[in-house]
């Protein structure tokens, strides 16, 4: 039987033999920890505080937050240079160990090896490295191995920015010269235990990569005489690849869960490179085990390895109860529940297999016999609710209570888990039930504004609790505050809700919890004056929309002239355009008050008209003033009348008022000229209205339109304005609208 991996991506970018060996990873892999804290609700750092099991979190890149490990050629940079200090005693300062060991090119060690052959430094280097002595033989010996070291890097390190482009040629026996047998001979003759190590390590190093049988003879022949350090764990790193290369996959993948064990900065490099091929490669590594802590820490990379973390928890909680190595993989599972739950599939088998594990895990945690009973309590009151137990859920969270860590962020996650429960047992919303949520609620939209711990998920509880408050409060007809938590276009087609909602935020006797409703809502007081403002401007109610408008408060400016009729539609440039006199909103109405006043007094009622057709044309979607309908309610940034909400689109691309006014201008109009402009503005009033009824009258138009469909008809005001083609006007429209041009030329 397989075992099955999820790890082909890695396996794509960067090579299992790359991994094990430490010596390239490619760069353009990496990438941040942008989904979790959006699509959970349950913080793995909350129950596992061991920092270098952190990779290890459930998540949908390779390694939680960083994407892929790419710390392949400096991993270690650190380590050497506090190593070799403490070796060296401080006699060469910390800076220039590392230039000599990161820094220094291997020309460069050549310069100073031959500083202890007699010859001058050169003053260049002098200022790089401070202390070096050629009476100190450690430092000679420190030199002289580095002149070695230099060398290898030659094969070991290597850089490269692109997956596709992760191959290498390694360079041939020949030119490495002399480089084996001066490791062999660094290695044998040194009496120093911290210098044989590092020549041990080399050594191994240099036949991984061109003799997988002898590196395996090497490191067996002398791993004896290292004690578990950072130095053995990397040297048994090549070994393993080397098991793994020569096909031996059930040792090398013993080794790589020894390395994971052992080693903080080897674990991704261990649990890249362990892929176990089938089961029995798998058993036999299991019987290589010396002991049950072996055998917990296989069990536990096999389930992160492979994403089957309740077999491997199983297997862990039958050897040891009471193991830490479970927490990782239960945190795993339930973050894997909760961002891609299986139980929500369609699938019988798939629901009852989950449903078998979640069982399980609350068994365990009813059984108490683990060491974090709070982690497995929390995680089986999440994976009820998760199953819509919530009943079951919240007696969980009791008993988690109990045994709750004294840290903030191990209250908050309870606080949090506990708070969604709760509100999915009220069966409705009473006034009672109000004022309990009331602080829970506060605590939870105050924690952006907090300085909460950043490791801390509630992002997506806050996105949930307004919906699920809201279809509490929609579903007993409460619809004011079902829309405070979350907002409805629908809801604004209605002015009674309009009304009742104004009502709400001006209630001066408003408790506590409503007024933590208006404070959620997206919608202000302001917002809706300003909405029904606009809406009494589009019915022509100008009056009444000054009237509205005016409780609004102050308005913002229109980018453009708003009086002012274009030949072709672009709002763009008329925004550009020098503005002589800027809008507000509010300006805009009482000027456009002040024309229609005019016309009605009959006061050079042509140019009065036409002037408030052109506002109406510019307040639609299709002019230059849509910033006077855009707003918190209706809106803004709409590319196209498709991105119009439907309760709104009808207003916003009618072109009716336009057309009554321009009407009034061309019976008023005194000569040719004006009435050819009449009529053209008029005719882009009809191409407005007949696309509104061919294509957006219909969304599902925007992806499917046919294209044999034309794309304008013999508007009526074009046919009249045939009649117009000795004046100036037509001319213009000619050279400027492919729409009139081809109806007269067809």
């Amino acid at each position: 039987m397989k075992l099955k991996s999820t790890k082909s991506w890695q396996i794509v970018c960067a090579s299992l033999l790359l991994l094990a060996a430490s010596y390239g990873i490619v760069r353009a892999c990496a990438g941040g920890d942008w989904g979790e804290a959006y699509t959970s609700n349950y913080t793995p750092e909350v129950f596992v505080t061991d920092t270098t099991q952190t990779p290890f979190f459930y998540t949908w890149l390779f390694y939680y937050q960083i994407g892929f490990d790419t710390q392949h050629n400096e991993r270690f940079n650190a380590t050497n240079v506090a190593d070799w200090n403490k070796y060296l005693k401080g006699s060469i300062d910390s800076p220039s160990i590392d230039y000599l060991l990161n820094r220094a090119n291997d020309a460069s060690i050549g310069r100073f090896a031959d500083f202890f052959d007699g010859k001058a430094l050169p003053d260049s280097l002098k200022l790089k490295v401070k202390g070096l002595s050629r009476s100190n033989s450690q430092h000679k010996e420190f030199i002289l191995y580095l002149s070695y070291a230099k060398k290898c890097e030659q094969y070991a390190v290597f850089y490269n920015d692109y997956y596709w482009e992760a191959k290498r040629t390694l360079p041939s026996k020949a030119k490495l010269g002399e480089l084996e047998k001066q490791l062999r001979t660094g290695f044998e003759k040194s009496t120093d235990q911290f210098l044989k190590e590092r020549y041990w390590f080399q050594l191994v190093r240099y036949y991984f990569f061109y003799d997988s049988e002898k590196c395996i003879a090497e490191f067996e022949n002398n791993r004896s005489m290292l004690s578990p350090s950072t130095m053995y764990y990397r040297t048994m790193a090549y070994a393993a690849g080397a098991y793994y290369a020569t096909g031996k996959f059930s040792i090398a993948n013993y080794y790589y869960s020894l390395i994971y064990d052992g080693s903080s900065q080897l674990k991704m490099v261990a649990h890249s490179s362990f892929h176990p091929q089938e089961e029995s490669d798998w058993k036999q590594t299991l019987n290589l085990c010396k002991s049950k802590e072996e055998r917990i820490t296989l069990w536990q990379l096999l389930g992160i390895s492979y994403a089957d973390e309740v077999r491997s928890m199983k297997e862990i909680y039958k050897l040891s109860p009471r193991s830490s190595k479970l927490d990782l993989l239960l945190t795993r599972f339930v973050n894997k529940q909760e961002t891609g739950n299986p139980y929500s599939q369609n699938s019988d088998s798939v629901k009852k297999a989950v449903a078998q594990d979640i069982s399980w895990c609350q068994q365990v945690a009813n059984d108490g016999k683990t060491s974090n009973p709070f982690l497995w309590n929390v995680s089986a009151g999440y994976l009820s609710f998760l199953m819509g137990d919530y009943p079951k859920s919240a007696q969980y969270y009791q008993k988690a209570a109990k045994s709750t860590p004294n840290n903030t962020l191990a209250q908050s996650q309870l606080r949090l888990l506990s708070l969604l429960t709760n509100i999915k047992l009220l069966p409705k919303i009473t006034p009672s039930n109000e004022q309990s949520l009331l602080a829970d609620l506060q605590w939870l939209y105050a924690l952006s504004e907090n300085s909460v711990d950043p490791r801390f998920r509630y992002y997506n509880a806050q996105s949930w609790v307004k919906t699920e408050l809201s279809k509490k409060y929609m579903e007993q007809g409460d619809f004011v505050k079902a829309e405070c938590f979350s907002t409805s276009s629908a809801f604004y087609a209605s002015n009674d809700n309009v009304e009742r909602m104004k009502a709400f935020f001006q209630n001066p006797k408003a408790n506590a919890y409503e007024k933590f409703c208006m404070e959620m809502s997206e919608k202000k007081l302001a917002d809706l004056w300003e909405y029904q403002a606009i809406r009494a401007a589009y019915s022509d109610s100008l009056d009444k929309a000054i009237t509205l408008m005016e409780n609004a408060g102050k308005t913002s400016t229109l980018p453009g002239n708003p009086f002012v009729g274009r030949k072709n539609d672009c709002h763009d440039c008329d925004h550009a355009a020098p503005q002589k006199v800027t809008y507000t909103k509010m300006s805009f109405l009482k000027r456009l008050k002040e024309h229609e006043a005019a016309i009605e007094a009959g006061n050079n009622v042509h140019a009065n008209a036409f002037t408030v057709a052109n506002a109406f044309y510019n307040m639609s979607h299709f002019g230059n003033a849509r910033a006077f309908y855009e707003g918190s309610v209706i809106g803004a940034g709409h590319y196209a009348p498709y991105a119009i909400p439907d309760e709104f689109i009808a207003m916003l691309t009618s072109n009716k008022m336009a057309v009554k006014y321009y009407q009034i201008a061309l019976k008023s109009a005194t000569n040719n000229e004006q009435k050819a402009k009449c009529l053209f503005m008029m005719a882009k009033c009809e191409r407005n209205e007949w696309y509104n009824s061919t294509l957006y009258s219909n969304k599902e138009n925007e992806y499917r339109y046919d294209a044999n469909q034309p794309d304008f008809i013999m508007w009526d005001s074009f046919k009249a304005l045939k009649a117009y083609k000795n004046t100036k006007f037509y001319n213009e429209v000619i050279n400027e609208c492919g729409y009139f041009r081809k109806l007269i030329r067809g």
